[in-house]
């Protein structure tokens, strides 16, 4: 990725990629290696930097649409170190990101963000996202994902 140029002069931001460990196809412990869904490791990582030094990441994955019947990209984490916060750290890795979902004709780019973080979504305001009030996370873990998994016992088949 290329430096981008702050309006200030001073420590120019600049975001790189990295590869997450293990980024790789998922697989079950036990079965043998397969292709990856996807054509790129598991999750990607982009790095923010300030005079060299890193200062904020950005991990992002494929998804799919099908109501656009193409994949997207999704924003896992965005994280920028509070003290270089305001510096275009968090502007270059979202426009990194946006470059990445247009160069591989993604139909969208999304993310989560909680509702009482009142900075960032100012900040994805400004970007231009809207928030998609008509939808809702819904998450499983511990007891409630081993109660659900074991509720079909049969082996699911591998492709």
């Amino acid at each position: 990725m290329s430096a981008l140029s702050s309006v200030d002069g001073s420590s120019v931001p600049r975001a790189r990629r990295v590869r997450a460990p293990g980024a790789r196809g998922s697989r079950r412990r036990g079965a043998a290696p397969r292709e990856p869904v996807w054509p790129r490791p598991g999750a990607e990582v982009l790095l923010a930097e300030l005079g060299g030094a890193p200062v904020g990441f950005a991990l992002f994955f494929p998804n799919y649409s099908t109501f656009l019947a193409r994949p997207g990209l999704y924003l896992e984490d965005l994280f920028v170190l509070p003290s270089a916060r305001g510096r275009g750290c968090g502007l270059a890795l979202m426009s990194a990101l946006a470059r990445i979902a247009i160069e591989r004709d993604y139909g969208r780019f999304e993310w989560s963000v909680l509702d009482w973080n009142r900075p960032a979504l100012d900040f994805y305001e400004q970007l231009g996202a809207h928030p998609r009030s008509e939808w809702t996370v819904q998450r499983l873990v511990g007891a409630p994902l081993a109660i659900l998994a074991a509720y079909w016992s049969r082996p699911v088949p591998a492709p």
